[in-house]
């Protein structure tokens, strides 16, 4: 209460404090002096207390002014003590003593700084446990302080851990440091929160993903809550991060499981459900858990019953409880009977099998499959085997059979007429010859080792014949019981096939050397044959089966089809492929067709398809046969010749071809700006009616050159001409083309050109030299001395006079520059000695603006004309020297690297915008317009800088950061350009 009520009186500096009771003293004593003085003069008593007043007040005066000086040490003392526990609140903490000049007040500081060294040893040692904890729990602390401004962040190191950060290359994180680690799609769920309203509650929970600088992706799991004073304004949030990706991933994992489970589930129970015989199921307890419909569809559905709820018969009730108790016995099952379903006898052939659950133990589950057809099939097989041996005997090439012992058990009848054996007859008793029996027996033998013999011979028993022989085991079950043995005559068929054979080779050769593809498409199944050359054609392979294969090798279908080729044909011409089938369906006429291709391989490619409609008995297509080519190479010619056509008509320049009579054959549209004349109005003419006395010319010489012509309209154009022979395919000269391009316009622009470079030279440098000697000696005050304004007028006369002179001087060089014919005095120039001249030249320079030089150079030898190379170097340095600030350095370095020399100079200027890197090398270009005024310029030195080394075949460019200066690069080649056999010294 009392600094409060004193607020006012505290605020008021200590000289005042001293001067104000001063004041009073002084006038308090004044007045006491006069009425002393009256009261010897005899004044009145009431006088006479003035004196005893003015001495109460000095009494008053001091004891106010002492009163005032010791308050303000206390309220200082007091607000030490104040600042102190305010840091120690803000987690500040220090051992400086503090000093009051109160001893009371000075033990409570020294208590003060105790307690605060015990608060911090505590801290550290909680934030060291807390620490410990968070990294065992894979967690990090953050804290927010939304008192300052910008915001200040604080990261434990387990929170950089989980972003892949380094706390060294970013010790003062911020907000956009941590959003730029978050995944872009979950960067909305950390928008901006109301701490305000959300103070003392945990109003921030949200999982997302961040991305660290190796790309790899983890999940976290952040809390956050606001704190601040009580009653107050929020100042601080603290939060928690956690890494759960592990979580994420055992999450995921376990719904893969449950999805695969259900997905399992269901797939069982429609592959149950899809069965065409009869599913049932029972668990230990008896009761139906799996009913399948068929077998629904006979009992009905009797899902949860028991055998006690189907109300059957004594002696059907107790064989079924006989039934389920040898199968919980563990026993499995297998039954075949007969019923009489719907008056008609079926035949059932039944497993069931015991199914252990782990924990209610046996259950059981059975099928039953209605084998009806099966057994009629073996009773018509058995009735058919009869007559099947009566056709085998019958058949026209011969056929035998043997038993394990090699005992004859069957033969035909034109084996029996062939060989006269006759049934149980063995190997070693038939009418051969010794060799015959042994090589028989041989072959029986190692069909009886379950091998499968194919042999074709050639026999001249009835003149020359082809006879095939196939032999192979009779087996039942994995035993071996006998041979069997058919021996047929191929002679006819491999006389077909041989003129088969004849006949594809040459089909194959045919369309080998024309790049074709064959190809059969059944319209009906949509399956295809393809050649080998087929499958080329359309970028696929196969293997020895048929099988389509992509471009790494892996099978996409069992055999061509339509489809195949249908999905590689460009979207946007499919529909009109097909439109062209359903014609041809209509008509019967397959019409040829190309396509856009895009092989498996991803190329572009155009396939032509060449067909005809094969009709079947009713007169419907059915299938399609064509050939198939590649005719990308055509489709690119016909490309380039339509885009060098669309070139040559679109062209500015005047194009024109004439046959070796002279006639002209094509005349573009630039020709027609060119010459007036429109092109029907020249085709078919002779060229010399056209322009007379210039076709003899343009055949005399392939060499560009510059001429006059009469336009259509009278009017004579300065044009320069390109001409070239055309050859035909045999490479004779066919005709001739030109290239005509006007150039009057050009023509104007350089006589202009050089009347001003003219007028620059000899009508303003002469004079300016003189005005800028006069102004030169005027300065000087060798002529007379001016007022100071006049002197000051002079000065930026002759300043802007040299600046004048230096861009007329610096205009003439670039004219002088661009002519591709300047003479360069090249000759080997030793690197260091030329950078140190450039170094003194600028040295003075440099000295003025106090800029230091350093230089890291690898002698060398290189070829340039020395003075031009001085002039860019210095101009250079000069830049350099002009952008860099006081007490900074300029840094120059020359090194050989990889057959050029690479000279560097690094400034400490302000640094050059990207997108001014390129454009300060044009003319009269600046980084800022200012600088021609702040730094003198013309605007042309670089440029010039760049003439000069383009003429030496070299490059020059920058590199160049915003504050933090630039870096000018130059590449000379070493060796003498105009004479490669040339060596430097």
């Amino acid at each position: 209460m009392v600094q409060a009520h004193f607020r006012s009186y505290l605020r008021v500096p200590l000289r005042w404090v001293l001067a104000i009771p001063l004041a009073l003293q002084v006038g308090l004593v004044g007045l006491g002096t006069y009425g002393f003085v009256q009261w010897t003069e005899g004044a009145t008593q009431s006088e006479i207390l003035i004196p005893w007043l003015g001495l109460l007040g000095l009494v008053l005066s001091i004891g106010l002014g002492g009163w005032l000086l010791i308050y303000r040490w206390l309220h200082r003392s007091l607000n030490l003590l104040t600042h102190r526990i305010t840091e120690i609140q803000q987690g500040h903490f220090s051992q400086e003593t503090l000093h009051t000049h109160f001893p009371e007040l000075d033990r409570l500081a020294a208590a003060i700084t105790q307690m605060s060294l015990a608060l911090q040893k505590t801290f550290q040692e909680r934030e060291t446990a807390l620490n410990l904890a968070l990294a065992a729990g894979e967690m990090g602390l953050w804290q927010r302080d939304l008192s300052t401004e910008p915001e200040e962040q604080h990261w434990s190191p387990e929170i950089y851990r989980q972003l892949g950060l380094d706390p060294e290359g970013i010790p003062r994180p911020s907000r956009q440091t941590f959003l730029s680690c978050v995944h872009p799609e979950d960067r909305h769920l950390l928008g901006k929160i109301n701490w305000h309203q959300a103070k003392g509650s945990f109003p921030f929970q949200q999982e997302f993903r961040i991305v660290r600088a190796n790309g790899e992706v983890r999940w976290l799991r952040s809390f956050g809550q606001a704190i601040g004073p009580q009653g107050g304004k929020v100042i601080k949030v603290f939060g928690i991060n956690k890494d759960i990706t592990q979580e994420k991933q055992q999450e995921a994992e376990r719904q893969s499981t449950l999805e695969a489970l259900q997905i399992s589930e269901a797939r069982l129970k429609a592959l149950i459900d899809s069965l065409p015989f009869r599913v049932w199921a029972r668990d230990p307890e008896g009761r139906l858990v799996i009913q399948n419909p068929v077998d629904i569809a006979a009992f009905g559905n009797c899902l949860g019953t028991t055998i006690e709820d189907l109300n059957l018969n004594a002696e059907t009730y107790q064989e079924w409880k006989e039934f389920l108790a040898r199968l919980q016995s563990g026993e499995t099952i297998y039954r075949c009977y007969s019923e009489t379903v719907n008056g008609e006898t079926k035949h059932f052939f039944a497993i069931a099998a015991p199914v252990e659950e782990p924990i209610a133990g046996l259950g059981v589950i059975g099928i039953s499959i209605d084998i009806t057809e099966q057994v009629q099939a073996e009773e018509a097989l058995q009735a058919s085997e009869a007559k099947f041996r009566a056709l085998v005997e019958n058949l026209p090439f011969q056929v035998w059979a043997r038993d394990c012992e090699g005992r004859l058990i069957f033969q035909s009848k034109s084996d029996q007429e062939c060989y006269g054996n006759h049934l149980g007859q063995r190997i070693d008793e038939m009418n051969l010859s010794a060799e015959e029996i042994s090589r028989w027996q041989e072959t029986v033998a190692r069909i009886m080792t379950g091998e499968t013999i194919r042999n074709e011979n050639i026999t001249s028993r009835n003149g020359e014949e082809h006879v095939l022989f196939i032999g192979a085991p009779i087996t039942q079950g994995k035993e071996i019981i006998g041979s069997l043995g058919v021996t047929i005559n191929i002679t006819e068929q491999r006389q077909v096939e041989a003129n088969l054979l004849q006949t594809q080779t040459q089909l194959s050769l045919a369309l080998q050397a024309g790049k074709m593809g064959v190809w059969e498409a059944d319209l009906s199944s949509g399956r295809m044959w393809w050649s080998p050359d087929q499958y080329k054609i359309l970028g696929f392979g196969f293997d020895a089966s048929g099988q389509v294969l992509d471009s790494q090798g892996q099978v996409i279908s069992p055999y061509p089809t339509i489809k195949l080729i249908w999905d590689h044909i460009h979207p946007d011409i499919q529909q009109d492929c097909d439109d062209k089938i359903q014609i041809a369906l209509q008509t019967g006429q397959y019409p040829d067709s190309e396509y856009p291709y895009i092989r498996p391989d991803g190329k572009l490619r155009w396939i032509q398809f060449k067909g005809e409609l094969i009709l079947d008995d009713s007169g419907n297509p059915s299938k399609i046969v064509g050939v198939s080519s590649d005719v990308t190479e055509r489709k690119e010619k016909e490309l380039q010749l339509n885009q060098l056509a669309a070139i040559v008509n679109s062209s500015m320049d005047a194009i024109i071809s004439v046959d070796l009579r002279g006639v002209i054959l094509t005349w573009n549209e630039g020709a027609e700006r060119t010459y007036g004349y429109h092109a029907d109005e020249v085709l078919g003419s002779p060229l010399q009616n056209i322009l007379p006395g210039t076709a003899e010319h343009f055949l005399a010489s392939e060499n560009p050159y510059i001429s006059q012509h009469r336009r259509k309209d009278g009017r004579l154009i300065d044009v320069f001409i390109t001409a070239s022979i055309l050859h035909d395919t045999k490479g004779d000269p066919c005709g001739t083309s030109w290239i005509v391009r006007d150039i009057s316009y050009q023509q104007e622009l350089e006589r202009l050109k050089s009347e001003f470079v003219s007028i620059v030279s000899h009508e303003l440098r002469t004079p300016l030299t003189a005005i800028h000697g006069s102004l030169t000696a005027l300065n000087t005050g060798i002529l007379g001395s001016l007022q100071p304004m006049g002197q000051e007028l002079l000065h930026i006369a002759e300043q802007n006079t040299t600046r004048l002179i230096r861009l007329i001087n610096d205009i003439l060089d670039l004219e002088r520059l661009d002519n591709p014919e300047l003479p360069l005095d090249r000759q080997p120039c030793q690197c260091v000695a030329l950078i140190a001249q450039a170094c003194s030249v600028v040295q003075p320079l440099a000295e003025q603006a106090q800029v230091q030089i350093q230089q890291t150079l690898t002698d060398c030898t290189f070829w340039a004309d020395p003075d031009l190379m001085l002039q860019v170097l210095t101009n250079l340095l000069g830049n350099g020297i002009k952008f860099s600030p006081p007490h900074s350095c300029i840094h120059i370095s020359a090194q050989p690297q990889e057959g050029n020399l690479l000279i560097a100079i690094r400034d400490q200027g302000p640094g050059i915008p990207e997108d001014k890197l390129e454009l300060i090398f044009e003319r009269f270009q600046q980084v800022d317009a200012s600088d021609a005024r702040k730094k003198g310029g013309t605007g042309l030195g670089l440029a010039i800088c760049r003439q000069i080394v383009q003429q030496h075949q070299g490059h020059i460019w920058a590199e160049s950061r915003l504050g933090e200066g630039s870096v000018f690069f130059v590449t000379l080649p070493l060796r003498d350009g105009q004479d490669e056999h040339s060596t430097s010294p």
